[in-house]
């Protein structure tokens, strides 16, 4: 029988046409996607720990950090209101680190960080082996 291959292959066309509308309604321009994460918002840098460096806060080093992290999947790191970096940025829950410990991450670019939140307190523990650090951060606005 003949109509059921030409019905097939109508339905294959439909599809294929679909399919390639959809993916032209993703893009449009002017549509950004909103994010929103446990830490997305205003941070200040309270102090860093670390193992190579020892403890370091705002008055030891004179100056201030914020983290800012958008809807729009971006962070930005400033130095006394000065941006110095801007990169994106993704939140990972249940990070599988080994079979039996999992944790939440943000990835800053391609550094991932294990998350804490504790009421408006953000800690960030690097994955370093060498120099494992902490950076703690209070939430701000």
């Amino acid at each position: 029988m003949i109509i059921k291959p030409v019905a097939f292959l109508i339905t294959i066309y439909i599809c294929l046409f679909l399919s390639a509308c959809v993916k032209k309604a993703a893009q449009a321009p002017g549509i950004t996607p909103v994010i929103i994460t446990p830490v997305t918002g205003n941070w200040l840098w309270v102090v860093t720990e670390s193992g190579e460096e020892g403890i370091t806060t705002p008055a030891s080093t004179h100056y201030t950090q914020q983290l800012e992290f958008g809807t729009d999947g971006n962070v930005k790191l400033l130095r006394n209101d000065t941006v110095i970096l801007n990169q994106s940025y993704s939140y990972i829950k249940n990070y599988k680190y080994a079979d039996t410990v999992t944790f939440d991450v943000v990835k800053i670019g391609i550094q991932p960080y294990q998350v804490n939140i504790n009421n408006d307190t953000l800690r960030l523990a690097s994955f370093d082996i060498i120099d494992n650090s902490f950076l703690t951060y209070v939430k701000i606005n």
